[in-house]
């Protein structure tokens, strides 16, 4: 359940900030524009309690890095889409390895037999380096 209550906070966050594009002044008007701006509070809002009771089921650094990879390459495209911004490779580029390291991150499956990974609030264990000249105070 965890997941869906992820991809309602996606929803909001993108939603809001399509929102916050209309909420600014543009000429000739000038004026900003209250309508969009509550609606946008009211999104980002519904998001960030979609994301308290996504993150009781799911990994918080995960949880995160999907949140915010997957909501940034959503809002760049569809401003492509929508308002005609400019998408450069480098952009693209950008969005592709946002969505890979997300990809990445989901794939990550604590397994003992791999290795030495860390282990929930400890640090991992590593030898001790060698003293140096400095290390050595004469006797």
């Amino acid at each position: 359940m965890g997941w869906v209550y992820l991809g309602i906070a996606i929803f909001f966050e993108v939603s809001a900030a399509l929102c916050l594009k209309h909420t600014v002044p543009v000429p000739p008007d000038e004026k900003y524009k209250i309508g969009p701006g509550i609606l946008m509070i009211v999104f980002y809002i519904l998001c960030f309690l979609a994301m308290i009771q996504a993150v009781r089921t799911l990994p918080l650094g995960l949880m995160y890095a999907i949140w915010g990879g997957v909501g940034t390459a959503a809002i760049a495209l569809l401003s492509w889409q929508i308002w005609g911004e400019h998408m450069p490779m480098m952009k693209v580029a950008g969005i592709a390895l946002i969505v890979m390291g997300v990809m990445l991150a989901n794939l990550a499956k604590e397994d003992p037999k791999k290795g030495p990974s860390l282990e929930h609030g400890k640090q991992m264990q590593t030898e001790p380096a060698p003293p140096s000249e400095t290390d050595i105070s004469p006797s």
